[in-house]
């Protein structure tokens, strides 16, 4: 972030399953989270890179958008997720150790991957041994982090920030619920078109994330399949990492009152859904019109979008 001014905003940008999604919010003195600019465009995700570029280009043209500067996520299926948990370590072992768990779990040389990582801030009420740090190594291929950011480039857009859309959903539900106790864990689920996000917040400032992605088999019925994928992330994450258990469940993007029911008819936790827009405050007449035209696919890549603009606001 040194290259940018402390006042300037960074527009969140969404590109994935097939919409492009970019807004700039802010979070005003009253902590009210406020939408000031939103636009969307859709485009072919198999399509050359020069054409996406176009598209996006396009789209930042007739909406007028004047910043170029975004924070993005990256969303391939090679991008691996995993929770980690060492005795505690200095920074120069931590990192030599994570690198190693990124190329055992990658199956790549070191020069070939991108890795970043999160380490869980526990609050005072949690038992777990101070000597104990754990928190989510990313790792994901450096030929599609390039990739990702050569369309960018092209775009004539400058990519501040590259993350992953399961923190930009933290981020955007930890600044909807600003007073949500910090006892409760909630398991944020959003559903795109292909795949589904799934991140749970623990103990106030932790976080445990999973993304899942429609196979071929399973393209019939990809709720069911999403549902199967909560189970066994919520299994995994109770008895294999031995962390709290789930108090709720916040179902956001593509989804309606009918998967709602159905998922709630299929696990033991409390279902809702989850809207972020309506805890924008002070909506322009502008904006509302646009998102009055604006489908379920682009409502769930704006979750996204706004999420990764917080990352600045």
């Amino acid at each position: 972030f040194s290259v940018l001014s402390p006042r300037e905003y960074v527009v969140g940008f969404d590109l994935g399953d097939g919409i492009a999604v970019a807004s700039r919010v802010w979070i005003d003195g009253q902590m009210r989270l406020r939408l000031e600019e939103v636009a969307w465009t859709a485009y072919n995700p198999k399509g050359p890179a020069e054409d996406i570029a176009t598209a996006i280009r396009q789209m930042w043209k007739k909406s007028n958008i004047a910043r170029f500067s975004v924070n993005t996520c990256l969303r391939c299926r090679t991008l691996s997720l995993k929770h980690f948990q060492y005795p505690s370590l200095s920074r120069s072992e931590l990192e030599s150790a994570l690198q190693l768990e990124a190329e055992e779990s990658l199956q790549m040389s070191p020069e070939d991957i991108v890795l970043h990582w999160h380490v869980n801030a526990h609050s005072e009420s949690n038992h777990r041994e101070a000597a104990e740090i754990s928190g989510i190594l990313v790792a994901v291929p450096k030929s599609d982090v390039d990739e990702h950011i050569a369309v960018l480039t092209r775009a004539a857009l400058f990519p501040v920030s590259t993350s992953i859309s399961c923190f930009a959903l933290a981020n955007l539900y930890k600044a909807c619920m600003p007073s949500e106790g910090a006892e409760e864990v909630v398991c944020i689920v959003h559903f795109g078109q292909q795949s589904a996000d799934i991140v749970i917040l623990y103990d106030d400032a932790a976080v445990y994330p999973r993304s899942v992605y429609v196979h071929a088999g399973q393209s019939n019925d990809p709720v069911k399949y999403f549902t199967e994928s909560i189970k066994d992330v919520l299994t995994y994450y109770r008895f294999k990492l031995h962390l709290p258990d789930v108090d709720k469940i916040c179902l956001t993007g593509v989804a309606d009152e009918s998967t709602r029911a159905m998922i709630d008819s299929a696990l033991d936790v409390p279902v809702e859904l989850w809207n972020p827009l309506e805890h924008i405050h002070g909506m322009s007449r502008r904006i509302s019109r646009q998102l009055a035209d604006a489908d379920m696919n682009v409502r769930a890549g704006l979750a996204v979008s706004m999420g990764l603009a917080l990352e600045r606001a």
